[in-house]
Parts: structure tokens; sequence; C-alpha cells
């Protein structure tokens, strides 16, 4: 994972290449050229037109400046960045490979990493994720209480 700085310079140098007739701000093809060589992937029109809402100029195509195309695409990668993360955190709790943490899985998870941590606590916590009661967190619900405990850690540190 890239330092915050590292991640801007790279941002930079991305929009600055897409940007190769300097005319200060990315459009059509090179804005999908910029964005392709920030994230690893090509986007579609609809795509684009979703992350870069509000970057259009009346009677012109979509118009991304610089200083927009970055701070863009940093929220981007660091909700990608968070994703990936909640995504091998799953994995490791599914200790079956099943595609789902199991009460059991979730309990052995948790004795092996947290083993001085309050199992009523767990328990609550493991129940809460499993909203359909089927004794099965799937990994949309595992996501929604992760993305939702983010949020939360978010709010109390302002």
């Amino acid at each position: 994972m890239q330092s915050a700085e590292d991640q801007l310079v790279c941002l930079r140098r991305c929009f600055v290449w897409a940007d190769r007739d300097e005319k200060g701000f990315l459009a059509g093809h090179d804005l999908k050229c910029g964005v392709a060589a920030a994230l690893g992937v090509r986007p579609s029109k609809l795509l684009l037109a979703q992350m870069f809402r509000g970057c259009e100029v009346p009677g012109h195509e979509l118009r991304v400046t610089m200083d927009e195309f970055v701070a863009v695409m940093k929220t981007r990668l660091d909700k990608t960045d968070l994703l990936e993360g909640v995504r091998r955190l799953f994995k490791a709790m599914d200790l079956r490979a099943e595609g789902f943490i199991s009460r059991r899985s979730f309990q052995q998870a948790c004795e092996m990493t947290l083993p001085f941590a309050n199992r009523e606590t767990l328990m609550r916590v493991f129940r809460e994720a499993d909203r359909d009661d089927d004794g099965r967190v799937t990994y949309q619900d595992f996501e929604r209480m992760c993305l939702l405990a983010v949020q939360i850690d978010a709010s109390n540190n302002k």
C-alpha cells in the first residue's frame, strides 16, 4: 500500500500522462486513459459520468481538472483499499472456505485473535451481522457491518 503522498504523486503523474496536449483538463478519451492508468482497469462512459459528476461544463463534454481528478481518484482508491481489506478479513474468518462465516467459524476466529474479548459481546456482533438469523454471515452482511464500523469510528474521531 502506498503512502498518502506517494498516492497523490502517482495520481498527478497519471493526469499529466493522459493530458498529452497540455490542455489543463481531461475529457473523453484522455479522461478514460487517465482513470485506466490510475485504477488499472478501463472505465465505461457511465462509470466516468458517475465518478466525475459535477465536473461538467455546460454545452461541453465532461472536463476534469487535475485537482478534480486527484480528489475523485483518491477517494476511489481509498474506498478500493478499504474494500480489499474487508475482503481479506472475510476470507480469513471464513475458516472452511464456505462463502459465508458460520457461527462456529466466527467463534473459532475470535478465540484465536481476541482471546480476552467478552464472548457475549462478540456473539451480539455476530447476531447483528446475521440479518436473516440463519447462523451465517454473508459477504454482503459482513461488508455492511465493516463499513458501518468505519463510519462510526470516523464520526467518533472528529
